[in-house]
């Protein structure tokens, strides 16, 4: 316990803290990375259109600076080049063991896919 509290406050550059609740590093980055790929598989459910996506995601990233700006495209391409590849999405597996029923009814993995290049592209404009 004291560990932990010592440690609560330590903070390791570029945006990064520590987290004592799991004792790792927190990156806010990263956070946004899996807050686009979650909103844009919850937004599946909904029927929203990729420009309403787009927009919901780059109000949510105003905050950061141009560097994390860049990491966060970075990580997000390579999330679609693994797509183009055949390659998993782990959010995505989970989505559709969560929501077979969206499966039946669309291409998930297709619809996934798109929505994530339309935001890069235009999270690569801003």
């Amino acid at each position: 316990m004291l560990l932990a509290t010592a440690l609560a406050g330590l903070h390791f550059g570029g945006g990064m803290t520590f987290d004592s609740k799991f004792m790792r590093p927190h990156d806010p980055v990263m956070d946004q990375v899996a807050n686009i790929l979650q909103g844009i598989l919850s937004n599946l459910t909904k029927h929203k259109g990729y420009l309403q996506v787009s927009k919901d995601v780059q109000q949510k990233v105003k905050a950061l600076s141009s560097k994390d700006h860049e990491r966060l495209v970075g990580l997000l391409s390579e999330q679609v080049a693994k797509l183009k590849k055949g390659g998993e999405s782990f959010a995505l597996d989970a989505f559709e063991a969560e929501h077979p029923d969206v499966s039946k009814t669309m291409d998930v993995r297709g619809t996934f896919k798109a929505s994530l290049v339309s935001v890069v592209g235009d999270l690569k404009k801003a």
